[in-house]
């Protein structure tokens, strides 16, 4: 079977394009014009996607709080995998190789606690007792330092004296 000549393939696809008929403008373009109904269609499409949206974000917020605890749990999941598979390995069951790593990690977080509790109420108790005198002497030691800061970057850095000349220069 002989194959056709380029030039006659190329003749039969022009005779079949000009037996199709014309491209049909696309639906929603009417004389080059966008028909109104095709907008409506469009912002119901919009809207629909919108409330999609909201919707979506709003189930997110509602269920945050669930979503935390799952992350939480997946990590200490994820990161304790190991250790378990190690005690299963050395002939632990599963089952007792977790118990025995909860206890360990409840246990490293009760000596954290224990040894940071107690040093954060001595420092919450000073700051109570010492919070009345903070209050009353912050006002003059922020003025005071605002305006030694302002004169000190009008002169280029020169300390100021009380007198407003420049420290170390004798005024006659």
């Amino acid at each position: 079977m002989e194959q056709p000549s380029d030039e006659s393939a190329e003749a039969e696809v022009r005779d079949l394009d000009a037996k199709l008929p014309p491209p049909l403008p696309p639906a929603d373009l009417g004389g080059g014009r966008i028909r109104p109904a095709a907008l409506v269609r469009w912002g119901f499409f919009a809207g629909v996607g919108l409330l999609l949206a909201y919707g979506a974000a709003q189930a997110l917020l509602s269920v945050r709080n669930l979503l935390v605890l799952v992350l939480v749990a997946m990590f200490l999941a994820v990161s304790l995998d190991p250790a378990v598979r190690w005690l299963t390995a050395r002939g632990l069951p599963r089952g007792l190789a977790v118990a025995l790593i909860l206890v360990v990690l409840v246990a490293i977080l009760a000596a954290f606690l224990v040894s940071v509790i107690p040093h954060l109420v001595s420092q919450f108790t000073t700051l109570v007792h010492t919070l009345p005198s903070y209050k009353t002497s912050t006002p003059a030691t922020s003025s005071a330092n605002a305006s030694k800061a302002w004169s000190l970057s009008c002169l280029g850095g020169w300390p100021v004296a009380r007198s407003g000349s420049p420290a170390g220069s004798s005024a006659a």
